[in-house]
């Protein structure tokens, strides 16, 4: 698809009409139209958000390939009402109808304006590549639709996103590992990192709401998801019996480790194949030998996981009248007991048996 033809189109939080001048006052940039130099500022924050947005685009071309893609919305916000740099909208998108929305936050916004005024200013890796993470997560709408709530202190739902965290956001940091961004460099380092941070996560103190919430604070600002979920994802792709795979994760794996650049048609068949690797199986490949002979993680501490939430019997908090969220909870408790068989430390942990 041609870059004009791309369907995305650009608005604003607040709208312009509700924006009060002090608001945009820190941006970068010279917008006193009065001015020959100026320009209009909603114009330009949505010319140099669209020139990112489609430049990901491109480079991603050779997996969005066919997609349908009916419109592509991108809510830029000047308020700082959103928690992350960008994000996906799983829950507003429609994948069946190719109807997705994201976000872009003055953060961004910010470091978009400054690369456009100041020809000095270079942007950083984690900025240049922060639509193609986004895409990738649009990829990723399959195998993203878990429900949880953030305000929940019900930590089995917190225990299950923070390991499916890995898996999508380390599908999304593919690109950006393959591109050599990344502070880990080989898989041991990962699955140390990993061992440690799970250790940490068994022995908090799990037992009131304030104590709860607190740990989930702590937990999600190491965002250690975004660089250890790639290594994590590429062991999982090398639970494989595809020797022709094996052998490309192998090659791509001393690439990364020695600073080489990954070639682009490897990189994205290796991105293919991630977004086919689906929840359960990673969980599963978690605890098997990859192509280096070795266990991301121990079964026996990764256990502890559905052990917990098997023996927490409490329901999980959220709208009693959301027949779908109910659904999920479902789905969500079970997802640990269809992935290790009734002779599993897990299953043996239940009550009654």
């Amino acid at each position: 698809m041609e870059s004009e033809n791309i369907p995305v189109h650009f608005y604003f939080c607040p709208d312009p009409e509700d924006v009060e001048e002090d608001m945009i006052a820190d941006f970068p940039g010279n917008y006193d139209e009065g001015d020959a130099a100026g320009k209009c500022f909603f114009l330009t924050a949505s010319e140099v958000c669209r020139t990112h947005f489609v430049r990901a685009y491109k480079n991603l071309s050779p997996l969005l390939g066919d997609k349908y893609l009916k419109s592509l919305s991108v809510c830029i916000d000047l308020s700082g009402i959103f928690n992350a740099t960008a994000c996906y909208f799983f829950h507003c998108s429609d994948d069946k109808n190719g109807e997705y929305h994201f976000g872009a936050s003055p953060s961004a916004l910010t470091a978009y304006l400054k690369n456009y005024w100041d020809s000095d200013y270079t942007l950083s890796p984690f900025y240049q590549h922060l639509w193609e993470h986004e895409l990738i997560h649009m990829l990723d709408h399959e195998h993203a639709g878990y429900k949880f709530s953030p305000e929940s202190a019900d930590y089995k739902e917190f225990w299950i996103q923070y390991i499916l965290s890995f898996r999508s956001e380390g599908i999304a940091e593919l690109y950006d590992l393959m591109k050599g961004h990344n502070p880990i460099k080989d898989m041991n380092s990962a699955r140390c990192k990993f061992r440690s941070e799970i250790f940490k996560l068994i022995i908090k103190g799990w037992y009131n709401s304030e104590n709860i919430q607190k740990s989930k604070k702590q937990i999600n600002e190491s965002v250690i998801y975004y660089s250890v979920g790639q290594w994590m994802v590429l062991h999982a792709l090398s639970c494989t019996d595809n020797t022709e795979l094996k052998s490309l994760l192998q090659k791509v794996s001393l690439q990364i480790n020695d600073g080489l650049d990954v070639n682009e048609q490897d990189m994205f068949i290796i991105i293919k194949h991630a977004l086919e690797l689906d929840v359960d199986h990673f969980i599963h490949c978690l605890t098997e030998c990859g192509s280096d002979g070795q266990v991301f993680i121990s079964p026996v501490v990764l256990n502890e996981i559905p052990k917990r939430i098997i023996n927490d019997r409490n329901r999980r908090q959220g709208k009693d009248t959301d027949i779908v969220y109910e659904n999920d909870d479902l789905r969500l408790v079970g997802l640990f007991d269809r992935i290790w068989p009734e002779n599993s430390i897990s299953y043996s942990s239940r009550p009654g048996n």
